[in-house]
């Protein structure tokens, strides 16, 4: 019975010590899951912390770039607002050049349409001056022929015309040689000369010059 007793009893101890070793692994084994839970729940912790940065990033990222568009959008209009605004002020000032051009062009015009408007009033003024003066030399030439004409023709046909001789001065008498007064109805002694008449033109000759002046 001693030897059943240290049997079972060793068997006991061994069990003892099989299940305290049992107990040990599986404490262990507790210990390494608890510990490798967590740590997993570390690393996935660490895992989520990352992700969040990233997203984060991420989104800081995102809103860098989408202020960056806004910003250079931004740039960008107002550049093309300066360039439009610089072609609107060439374009008045091309515009508002050619309107300048234009009227001084049209000014140069008016002035030379006026200068050339009184330069031929001026000409056809001399020329009419002239004109005029030429047909009064004409008229007057033509009115001296005419008379010379007539002043020949007269002494032509009438060369015995000749100027009336004057009247004689009457002579001074002595004293006391005086006629005496003969009584009315008695003649006196002296002799009466007569003066002879010019005669007038004749009256074809006035005819042919108002023939001649009509033809002129």
């Amino acid at each position: 019975r001693d030897a059943e007793k240290k049997k079972n009893k060793k068997q006991l101890q061994k069990q003892a010590k099989a299940e305290e070793k049992a107990k040990k692994d599986a404490e262990k084994a507790a210990e390494e899951a608890a510990a490798k839970a967590l740590e997993e729940k570390k690393q996935e912790e660490q895992r989520r912390r990352r992700e969040e940065q990233k997203k984060k990033k991420e989104a800081e990222r995102k809103v860098q770039e989408e202020e960056r568009v806004r910003k250079e959008a931004e740039k960008q209009k107002r550049l093309q607002e300066e360039r439009e605004r610089q072609q609107e002020a060439e374009r008045k000032l091309r515009e508002q050049k050619v309107q300048e051009k234009k009227a001084r062009e049209e000014a140069k015009k008016r002035e030379r349409e006026e200068r050339e408007a009184k330069e031929k009033e001026a000409r056809d003024r001399k020329a009419q001056d002239e004109k005029d003066r030429k047909e009064r030399e004409a008229k007057a030439r033509v009115d001296r022929e005419v008379k010379e004409r007539e002043k020949k023709e007269q002494l032509a046909l009438h060369p015995q015309i000749i100027k009336r001789p004057s009247q004689p001065a009457p002579v001074a008498l002595p004293t006391g040689l005086h006629p005496k007064q003969t009584p009315s109805g008695v003649s006196s002694p002296h002799v009466q000369i007569a003066t002879p008449a010019l005669p007038k033109a004749p009256t074809p000759a006035r005819q042919r010059r108002a023939s001649q002046q009509g033809s002129h």
